[in-house]
């Protein structure tokens, strides 16, 4: 079947190595099991085929159980039952990846080809340019459902999500769907991972519709236009690890039950390019938030940081990536729909170990309108890696207890009304990025450790503030700016 299908393609050449003279399990892309073909796995390789050859030739392969043909530029119709026959797999297909091509149709088309393969559990077709029938009825019914980056627009009709009891993870980002989240949502009790973000999906929080979802761990409903406040219940989401809010129009305070206890599980917060306000940036319960990270989890791990340089369209925008196996869902979170400027990407590596209470290492609350004082029992959350307080109505001293945040390897407090000097501790950190402009800040930067090494933008438009890389304090400027130079020569060899 594997040289029939080569034959079927416009140009065969683009599979040169199956050679009809060596057995299949040689060909490139090809994987076997007891001499059987079980896997074929050919990203980027331009195949110019039609998704019923793809089906005739690969897709019924009886021994077949993945097939990933992602980027191959595909062609074709996903239709709905009734239309063109139904696509035949094999009893053994269990995963399909048809993502990255230029695959037309439905959702009813998807779930139509979901029932043709009973032993489908995971079905990603993002990157293609579905749309979204007025008539569907269900979800294709599988485990992992990825429908990101296509062309669906509109409300989701009531019943469209009545067949998802099944589906651990549903995808639905970079589309256009509009309007509230229908309220069967909740039948899909099984979730661990709902992605709707870059939509237009409004109203309030929908706390009711996903409360039975007792397995969830990530909820990402970011760049949409839900509004209102954010209820107490929320802290019957226990079970989440990754919440992301941002860019919304969330208002009002952030819940205290957002981390009511050591047995709350979050590890990554995006709150930030909302609304919220409060008169002070409470509550403590957040600072002494832990969770239940397993040992080693993050050990060693690579990690990215990308953020915008403050775009009008993109505010707040920033994400923390993990190198060395970025699933498309974290490149979601990029704004992929904005132009946005990412000229600030920070790159360093995890060198500790989680004990079992392990604490949140990404807390960004920017752009907002937080007032009052920094609290100070941030300066517990230890594990802390990313603390972005930037562009909010926060006052006061910078507190002393910052300085024990000994990981943390980007920090902005930037465009606030913050005062008084910055604290010496700050000298102890081995700080990646800072960003302190935009302050009533005084006093002189501290010259020991890395504050010294930033450029002076980091730290303008603080009135009180002097020393290098500013212009020095008081008197003897020329021999104390030529010490400066002289000492961030050294330190950079």
């Amino acid at each position: 079947m594997l040289i029939s299908f080569r034959s079927s393609l416009p140009n065969p050449g683009v599979l040169q190595s199956w050679n009809p003279s060596e057995g299949a399990c040689s060909f490139s892309g090809v994987s076997c099991k007891g001499g059987r073909v079980a896997s074929i796995t050919l990203y980027g390789v331009l195949l110019g085929a039609d998704l019923g050859a793809v089906a005739d030739h690969l897709m019924a392969i009886p021994t077949l159980e993945i097939l990933a043909l992602r980027g191959a530029n595909l062609t074709g119709t996903l239709t709905a039952a009734g239309g063109a026959p139904a696509p035949r797999c094999g009893a053994r297909l269990s995963e399909l990846d048809l993502s990255g091509n230029s695959l037309g149709g439905s959702v009813a088309g998807a779930a139509a080809l979901a029932a043709a393969c009973p032993g489908l559990r995971a079905l990603n077709l993002s990157g293609n340019s579905l749309g979204l029938d007025p008539a569907a009825k269900e979800t294709p019914a599988t485990r992992y459902l990825d429908l990101s980056s296509n062309d669906l627009a509109g409300e989701v009709a009531a019943g469209v999500l009545g067949g998802c009891r099944s589906l651990a993870v549903l995808n639905l980002s970079d589309n256009h769907f509009a309007g509230k989240l229908p309220p069967d949502l909740s039948s899909c009790y099984s979730l661990t991972a709902l992605i709707l973000s870059n939509n237009n999906f409004s109203g309030q929080f929908p706390v009711q519709t996903l409360t039975s979802m007792s397995n969830l761990k990530t909820l990402d409903l970011g760049f949409n236009s839900f509004n209102g406040t954010l209820p107490d219940p929320i802290s019957r989401l226990s079970t989440l690890e990754l919440l992301d809010l941002s860019s919304n129009s969330f208002s009002g305070s952030i819940p205290s039950s957002l981390c009511p206890s050591p047995l709350f599980s979050l590890k990554e917060l995006y709150l930030q390019n909302n609304l919220f306000s409060a008169q002070r940036l409470d509550p403590p319960t957040l600072a002494k938030q832990s969770g239940n990270i397993a040992v080693g989890l993050v050990t060693g791990k690579r990690y990215v940081y990308l953020r915008n340089d403050e775009s009008s369209q993109c505010h707040g925008t920033g994400s923390l990536l993990e190198f060395g196996g970025i699933r498309p869902e974290d490149l979601n979170r990029l704004p992929s729909k904005k132009l946005c400027n990412f000229t600030r990407v920070y790159i360093g590596s995890t060198q500790y170990t989680f004990n079992n209470n392990g604490s949140m290492i990404f807390l960004d609350l920017s752009y907002n309108q937080l007032q009052g004082d920094i609290p100070k029992e941030l300066g517990n959350m230890y594990y802390l890696m990313i603390l972005n307080l930037g562009h909010n109505l926060l006052s006061g001293l910078i507190p002393l207890d910052l300085g024990n945040l000994h990981h943390v390897a980007v920090l902005d407090l930037s465009h606030n009304a913050l005062e008084g000097p910055i604290p010496p501790s700050f000298s102890a950190l081995s700080l990646s990025e800072i960003d302190l402009s935009n302050n009533e800040l005084n006093g002189s930067i501290p010259e020991l450790g890395s504050l010294a090494t930033f450029p002076r933008y980091r730290y303008e438009n603080n009135s009180g503030l002097c020393g290098f890389p500013l212009p020095p304090c008081g008197g003897n400027s020329g021999l104390m700016q030529a010490t400066n130079i002289k000492r961030l020569i050294v330190g950079l060899l």
